[in-house]
């Protein structure tokens, strides 16, 4: 059985997804829309988790997001009602799946960083 010396690199291939990853997930269920730039439609999402430049999004579509898309996402992270058109954050879908019951898991990296809201951890008992 071969080892690695730790001296040596991993391949990116090699690492598991969520050590990959350069920004920490948070497992946040917020309402959002996607603006859908080829059907020019804003379909119902919400937020499975967030980082500052992506998210998982439940995305109520029966037709497939496909990867490579551009969208712009509207999450709302805090208690105002409405987004604001320059709320919208431009985004790649990098993968998705269909779940057949008219939603879909999107997985998408924004062209920018999101400002997320700062929450306090949780008080031992």
């Amino acid at each position: 059985m071969a080892t690695r010396s730790t001296s040596t690199p991993i391949p990116a291939n090699d690492v598991p997804a969520r050590e990959r990853r350069a920004h920490e997930r948070h497992n946040m269920l917020c309402p959002g829309k996607v603006f859908h730039i080829r059907s020019h439609r804003f379909l119902p999402a919400r937020t499975i988790n967030l980082s500052t430049y992506g998210a998982l999004l439940e995305v109520q579509s029966d037709r497939p997001l496909i990867a490579g898309e551009t969208l712009d996402v509207g999450v709302a992270v805090t208690d105002t009602p409405i987004l604001r058109a320059e709320a919208l954050i431009n985004s790649k879908v990098i993968r998705s799946s269909l779940s057949g019951d008219g939603n879909q898991r999107v997985a998408v990296q924004f062209s920018r960083a999101m400002s997320l809201p700062v929450v306090a951890p949780a008080a031992a008992a």
